[in-house]
């Protein structure tokens, strides 16, 4: 959609990507979550062909802008800083809340 920014894309160890970004949007086509505040953070994770894996939405109130999104050792996702709701900055996602595909 017009209120979807991608500013981050890595390849992840399964041969697929991991993508970051922001949006304004609701849920609609491949957005399952529909914006909570004014920006959230929107990390899409794709198959080897780009297949839509799995996305989700982090965000406050405010405005969070995503720029940075990248996989870890141990399987989670790291994200970069920018964020204006309250206690939302840098955080990790651990594969339990980004679960790979075996486990949907």
């Amino acid at each position: 959609a017009s209120n979807d920014f991608l500013n981050s894309i890595q390849q992840t160890s399964d041969g697929g990507y991991i993508l970051g970004g922001y949006s304004y949007s609701g849920a609609d086509g491949d957005k399952s979550q529909g914006s909570r505040g004014a920006t959230d953070y929107w990390i899409i994770k794709t198959d080897e062909s780009g297949n839509l894996q799995w996305d989700r939405r982090f965000g406050g109130t405010g405005l969070e802008i995503l720029f940075h999104v990248q996989q870890t050792a141990d399987g989670g996702y790291d994200t970069g800083p920018a964020s204006r709701s309250a206690g939302l900055c840098c955080f990790y996602l651990p594969s339990a809340v980004c679960p790979p595909p075996s486990a949907l």
